[in-house]
Formats: structure tokens, C-alpha cells, sequence
């Protein structure tokens, strides 16, 4: 995969990342307190999947998968050439088979911005379109 598309999946996990934020905020809860950030309880710095699972938003299982590999681009594949753990490199399993941890498809992109649709809608209450698998 290009090193371009792994920035541009990067860059779209921190939009995750922000997008669920506003959607922890949006329910009344705070992210700076007295000046300070406040992380989101139980939930770490980049991981997708249980950031979304903390502040309401439920992704599908083809979502939290999506999401789940993300998060890798969001800790290091858009940046460092290896991440902090050995385990984190790891190819991803999958029922096709594994797949490197620096892999992110077209149909995953596509997906993303479902989602991000999806998280935008719920911050503002408003339907958002989402778009059909190909």
C-alpha cells in the first residue's frame, strides 16, 4: 500500500477520534476540566473501537473491524515504520486469510466515511447519508 494511504488512514482515525470526542461532549460530559484535558474513562489514546463502545456509538461487527485496524494507522502505521509492540505488528486475521497491519482497501476508506457519517449524525441530530456497500 502507497505510504500516502497510509497518512490519509491515519489522518481519518484522528477525524474518528475527534468526531467521538464531540460525540462524548455532545452528551454532556467534559473533555477539559479546569484547563486541563480529561481523557474519556476506560478508553486509550487512539483506540477506536472502545472509545466508540464508551461514548454510545455501537458500530456493526464490519464497522468495529474496520475501526479496530484503524486505530493501528491512528497509533503508528501513518507515522513510525514499526509500532511500540511486537504484538501490534502482527498481521490481522480475517476469513480471507491475514492481512498487514498497513493495509487499509477502497471498500475500507468507502466504510469509513459511513461511519463518520453515522457519528456526525448523532452530534447533530441530523440524518446523514450513508453509503452503500459496492
Amino acid at each position: 500500500m502507497p505510504a500516502v494511504y497510509c497518512v490519509r488512514a491515519m489522518l481519518i482515525g484522528y477525524a474518528f477520534e475527534c468526531a467521538l470526542k464531540g460525540l462524548w461532549v455532545r452528551k454532556g460530559n467534559k473533555i477539559v476540566t479546569g484547563g486541563q484535558f480529561v481523557k474519556i474513562p476506560n478508553a486509550r489514546d487512539h483506540d477506536l473501537l472502545t472509545i466508540s463502545t464508551v461514548v454510545g456509538f455501537h458500530p456493526t461487527n464490519k464497522e468495529a473491524d474496520v475501526l479496530r485496524r484503524l486505530s493501528n494507522f491512528a497509533m503508528f502505521a501513518g507515522r513510525y515504520p514499526i509500532s511500540k509492540t511486537p504484538d501490534a505488528m502482527k498481521p490481522y486475521a480475517t476469513a480471507i486469510g491475514p492481512i498487514d497491519v498497513a493495509f487499509f482497501s477502497k471498500r475500507d476508506f468507502r466504510i469509513t466515511q459511513s461511519i463518520l457519517n453515522k457519528i456526525i449524525g448523532l452530534i447533530s441530530g441530523k440524518k446523514r447519508r450513508s453509503i452503500p456497500p459496492p
